[in-house]
């Protein structure tokens, strides 16, 4: 913290430059010619097996468990890659045999890893499964577990909301038939009512032409005589 207050300060050996020493430009992950003859002479005692394996892309991990509780349980790993592949990888209990406090496995992989977890299937009396993952993530605490289940109580049943909804459509179906068969009689009435008066339409036709036909057979009435007066 105090490196990064101080970067913007102006520093001595800025001033006096003679104040720097072999520690200012020391870099211990530098590749010096030493390094470079002590990786041959490293390259020269292996066998070939162990040549072939230097030239493998693979890319190996080790993963170190912690026994916190202090009971010596077995060791059940899901490991997630990039690629989407998975791996479950399972341990006995004889894994804390030399110790029972820190316990190490590798394995290798062409893919890149991507998550661990510890106990995926909660086989296994972990009681606190926060420290069970790669990269760490944290488990719901009981509250919060209590209050998701208590909202997800007062939205009610699922199944009891199903049946509601299809009474409901159940309803609105016989109210729509109910509806259809009103409109209909309605309009068989208006219909029946249609027929009767034209029915009488007819009717009063009819006694209209009867009469027109009696008053053309009658006899014209005489003239009345002039008696010359």
């Amino acid at each position: 913290m105090s490196e990064l207050r101080n970067k913007s300060l102006p520093k001595r050996v800025d001033q006096i430059p003679e104040l720097k020493d072999f520690y200012n430009q020391y870099d211990e992950l530098e590749v010096t010619p030493e390094s470079r003859k002590a990786y041959q002479r490293m390259l020269e005692k292996l066998s070939d097996e162990e040549r072939e394996l230097l030239q493998h892309a693979d890319n190996y991990y080790t993963v170190t468990i912690k026994n916190i509780g202090g009971l010596v349980m077995p060791v059940i790993l899901k490991v997630l890659f990039e690629d989407g592949s998975e791996r479950m990888i399972r341990l006995p209990a004889e894994i804390w045999v030399k110790n029972n406090q820190i316990a190490r496995t590798s394995f290798a992989s062409a893919s890149p890893l991507r998550s661990i977890e510890l106990d995926p299937h909660r086989e296994t009396a972990d009681a606190n499964r926060d420290n069970n993952y790669f990269p760490p993530r944290l488990e719901p605490s009981r509250f919060q577990i209590y209050k998701a289940n208590e909202s997800r109580r007062e939205a009610g049943n699922p199944m009891r909301e199903a049946r509601k909804r299809e009474e409901e459509a159940r309803k609105r179906e016989e109210e729509a038939g109910k509806r259809e068969e009103e409109a209909g009689k309605q309009e068989e009435g208006a219909q029946q009512s249609d027929e009767k008066t034209s029915q009488r339409e007819e009717g009063k036709q009819k006694v209209d032409g009867r009469a027109a036909q009696r008053s053309a057979k009658r006899p014209a009435a005489a003239p009345a005589a002039d008696d010359g007066n």
